[in-house]
């Protein structure tokens, strides 16, 4: 039993999990078995975000991630691939973008979005046909910090057997989403 090993010269064989075992050790195995699948499922999302981070350049302290090149985009956006956007405010017009390029070299290419009463949903958020810009705009570090009002996850509609068709539903920085009237709202669920 791992309460054999909690204080004494074998302690060193359950370092790692120790500190998740918050209760006393006379507790049941299945209080056991949830904080081992519970240690799992985090090292599990720990290994998935470690071979991610990678794939993408992610300014922390500008709370926006730029992808390395406008083609890279394209692909993602064409495969369905889930893309991080900043939604900006310029001469008070909202726009959805979405940065890539080097940090003194940085661009953006716009996303437009269509949604219509009609429009298909995922787990209650609706999905608006979206066109990437066909040219990208350069812009500075200071000017999208500036004028970032908030950042948003674009979610594909995949279906199996399906060809994707570029509908994304959109979940903001604050958990608001899309809704069918083209502005932030809550979820349908």
């Amino acid at each position: 039993p791992v309460r054999w090993y909690y204080e004494g010269r074998n302690e060193r064989h359950i370092q790692v999990i120790k500190p998740h075992l918050i209760k006393n050790m006379r507790s049941t195995e299945t209080y056991f078995k949830s904080k081992l699948d519970l240690y799992f499922k985090r090292k599990h999302m720990e290994l998935i975000k470690s071979r991610l981070e990678p794939m993408r350049v992610k300014r922390e302290d500008k709370h926006y991630c730029r992808y390395k090149s406008a083609d890279d985009v394209r692909r993602k956006f064409a495969e369905g691939t889930p893309l991080s956007a900043s939604v900006i405010e310029v001469a008070n017009s909202m726009h959805t973008v979405i940065a890539f390029g080097g940090v003194n070299a940085m661009r953006v290419v716009t996303v437009s979005h269509d949604i219509s009463e009609s429009s298909p949903e995922i787990c209650g958020m609706p999905c608006a046909a979206c066109r990437l810009g066909q040219s990208s705009y350069g812009v500075s570090r200071e000017d999208m910090k500036r004028w970032s009002v908030s950042q948003c996850l674009l979610l594909p509609r995949k279906l199996k057997g399906v060809a994707f068709n570029q509908e994304y539903a959109f979940v903001y920085s604050d958990w608001d989403v899309l809704d069918k009237t083209n502005s932030k709202g809550e979820a349908l669920l």
